[in-house]
């Protein structure tokens, strides 16, 4: 009789662990996150394991460095280490922390440097018409926009000549009346009325 509610039992913690664990086994958890770019894909951590595993501990002792800085600081501000001792600390640990940089500075690239390069190419394709990742749009949703856009054209036409008002600040059209932008909030210039004598 106990047999079925401990076989339940196991079903339901099993269940539990793997809707736990679950997102743990996804491709950003093993660093296999890949993300399209001009047309390439691209791992999101790029190198093989040997320089991962030589960057955090490149990070790991960068972390400990500072740390060991601000706590030799803190000593000698409290009068717990003499001024000649903190001078020498000071410096051996500076210079080990600059070694730990330039170590990092080398074994990555500049990641900006790469993006802006990687934006360059996907731009003069666009410009050369020889892009393949972007895909085009749906007739009706092309159909829709370029409809909107006409009508967003007509009502700016219409507007200037059924006396609307345009926002010195944001540039929005507002109706004539209106003391203030209805976008920006703006004081609005107020026309006097022309008088016909």
């Amino acid at each position: 009789m106990i047999f079925p509610f401990l076989g339940l039992a196991l079903l339901l913690v099993g269940g539990a662990l793997a809707f736990v664990l679950w997102p743990l086994q996804g491709p950003c958890a093993r660093g296999l996150s890949e993300v399209s770019m001009g047309g390439r894909r691209a791992d999101a951590w790029e190198g093989d394991a040997e320089s991962l595993l030589t960057r955090a501990a490149l990070l790991v002792r960068r972390e400990a460095l500072y740390t060991a800085l601000r706590d030799a600081e803190f000593d000698h501000a409290m009068g717990k280490l003499a001024t000649e001792d903190y001078q020498a600390l000071h410096r051996q640990l500076t210079l080990e922390a600059a070694q730990v940089l330039r170590q990092l500075d080398h074994l990555t690239p500049n990641p900006e440097a790469v993006y802006d390069q990687e934006i360059e190419q996907a731009v003069l394709r666009l410009r050369e018409g020889k892009d393949t990742t972007t895909f085009p749009l749906p007739s009706a949703l092309r159909e829709a926009v370029e409809a909107e856009i006409a009508r967003l054209i007509k009502h700016s036409t219409v507007s200037d000549k059924t006396g609307a008002q345009t926002c010195p600040h944001c540039g929005q059209i507002c109706q004539l009346e209106d003391r203030f932008c209805i976008y920006c909030g703006a004081k609005l210039e107020q026309e006097s009325p022309r008088s016909t004598s």
